[in-house]
């Protein structure tokens, strides 16, 4: 939908946003509420809403403002309107003036009570579906505005303008409660939360409700902010620069929430700093921050989530450098460890790779699924997004990643099923380099063998004596053969190593025992050709 939007600053400090001017047409808003959608200009406080209205009657009217989404911000107390039949422009003033925030659309509306079709709003012709309107009667309601409104549209720019005061030096928008399961906006008698907001320079905490939508500025950076939620709290703390400049929209999600202690071992001293961490999941396909805090000075944290559910994590160094983990699904064990290594590369990759470089490797995540272990480094600082998409061997996309907004960072996925192998191609889009493309396979470790072998026992260091058969078979079956009859040796090594590839005991990849098998048989028809040539 176009939105029309006008400007006027007023006197210093106060400024309006909607439309002015009187109109040159005029229709009834007796029993019914009519207004227009506009843009606001600035952050502030609104103190009041005019409307050029006219009226041969005596009756009331009162004005309001709401969302674009439809959901009533505040009222106005109500006027009389005088009964002279003069285009008059009258003012309501909000005896609790709301919030508005610069940038956000608003819907301006009036409503007056019905005395012989009076009164009438001016208006011009304005944008596609730029009016609002709904037929409500206002002395059964008691003039009190529906939440949410429910409107028809026009194509009406109306004569109706809000004036507020331009304040605030920290903007936050807050929105919930939020079903953190459907991802859609609780009823309107359950989605109301407490939030406190808290300072570390003294302030006095405050306490605010936010139903639905909420705009709140502060003269002073708040530390962090708490959500009053059943089960377990959430909280959002403020990253360094976070609401210094840009609105912070901040999200509020809620179910049955459990405490979950998050304890980083910390091999490279990046959390040494009090870093933030991140609770993140997604919802209708964007990645929403469910819960950020700060570690504390034994790098553990307390974080809110369902158990049985995925996250993924998502520490935000000071050094820059951010270490994420996904697909991490809750258990009923309320403890999880994470280790935070540092960007270490293979010496060739670091010689072949001297300013962007990514790499990844495989490790043992739990007997059913490893980790697959992601590490990306831009040296000139200049990379626009890093996506990650890892497959299966079948060519089917298992899980993506994407990062934005650091030009150096590890990313643990810990969903790869041990008995699986996998690949990525990580494609970064760089603003010296243009596209760049990397690929890499993950093989499956060497397996249990299929059959029962317990009796052989481990080796020293758990090492099932099971899982090194198979190597110690393909080995007996090569030095079985001579000199003479390597060539067929050769073919059938292939072939018993195919063979207990398809039964799981060993993991080779099919275009490395397809490129042997190639060799074997040309070995062996070589062979065969020398020793008839030599008869």
């Amino acid at each position: 939908m176009s939105i029309f939007s006008f400007f006027e600053t007023a006197k210093a400090g106060t400024q309006t946003f909607g439309y002015t001017s009187q109109g040159g047409s005029s229709e009834s808003i007796g029993n019914v509420i009519r207004g227009s959608i506009f843009t606001c200009s600035a952050n502030g406080t609104a103190e009041s809403i005019s409307a050029w209205l006219i009226s041969s009657f005596s009756t009331n009217a009162k004005a309001a403002i709401y969302y674009s989404n439809l959901t009533l911000l505040a009222e106005t107390d109500q006027e009389a309107i005088s009964p002279d039949g003069v285009a008059t422009l009258y003012t309501f003033d909000f005896s609790s003036p709301p919030t508005v925030t610069a940038g956000t659309q608003y819907i301006l509306t009036v409503w007056g009570n019905n005395v012989g079709a009076h009164p009438y709003l001016y208006y011009s012709s304005g944008d596609t579906d730029q009016g609002y309107y709904q037929s409500l009667d206002y002395s059964a309601e008691s003039g009190n505005f529906p939440n949410p409104l429910v409107p028809s549209n026009n194509n009406y720019k109306y004569s109706i303008y809000a004036t507020f005061t331009e304040t605030g030096e920290y903007n936050f928008n807050f929105y919930g409660l939020f079903d953190e399961n459907t991802g859609y906006l609780k009823d309107v008698s359950e989605r109301a939360v407490n939030v406190t907001a808290y300072w570390n320079d003294g302030t006095a905490s405050q306490t605010f409700e936010v139903n639905g939508t909420d705009y709140r500025y502060f003269d002073t950076h708040p530390q962090h902010f708490v959500f009053d939620l059943t089960g377990a709290d959430r909280e959002y703390w403020l990253s360094a620069d976070e609401g210094d400049a840009d609105t912070v929209d901040i999200y509020i999600f809620t179910d049955t929430l459990t405490a979950y202690t998050l304890s980083f071992r910390d091999w490279t001293g990046a959390l040494s700093t009090y870093s933030w961490v991140s609770v993140m999941r997604y919802i209708n396909g964007t990645s929403v921050v469910m819960d950020k805090r700060k570690v504390d000075e034994q790098n553990k944290v307390v974080m809110a989530m369902q158990e049985g559910k995925t996250y993924a994590i998502q520490v935000e160094a000071v050094a820059g450098t951010t270490y994420t983990w996904g697909d991490l699904t809750m258990t009923s064990d309320t403890t999880v460890d994470l280790v935070v290594k540092g960007l270490t590369f293979p010496q060739d990759v670091i010689l072949t790779y001297r300013y962007v470089r990514a790499y990844g490797y495989r490790e043992n995540y739990n007997t059913t699924y490893d980790s697959v272990v992601h590490l990306y480094e831009d040296t000139i600082l200049n990379t626009d997004s890093v996506n990650i998409s890892i497959y299966d061997g079948d060519d089917t996309l298992i899980h993506s990643y994407e990062c934005s907004d650091t030009d150096s960072f590890t990313y643990t996925w810990s969903g790869a099923v041990n008995t699986t192998s996998y690949h990525s191609v990580v494609t970064i889009s760089h603003g010296d380099y243009g596209t760049l493309v990397f690929r890499q396979s993950f093989l499956r470790g060497f397996e249990e063998s299929p059959f029962d072998l317990s009796f052989l026992g481990s080796l020293p260091g758990g090492i099932s004596v099971s899982s090194l058969l198979p190597m110690g078979i393909l080995l007996v079956v090569t030095l079985s053969f001579s000199a003479l009859t390597a060539g067929i040796g050769g073919i059938v090594v292939v072939v018993l190593a195919g063979v207990l590839n398809i039964i799981g005991w060993v993991d080779i990849d099919a275009n490395t025992l397809v490129f042997a098998a190639i060799l074997a048989v040309i070995y062996a028809v070589l062979k065969n050709y020398k020793r008839v040539t030599e008869r």
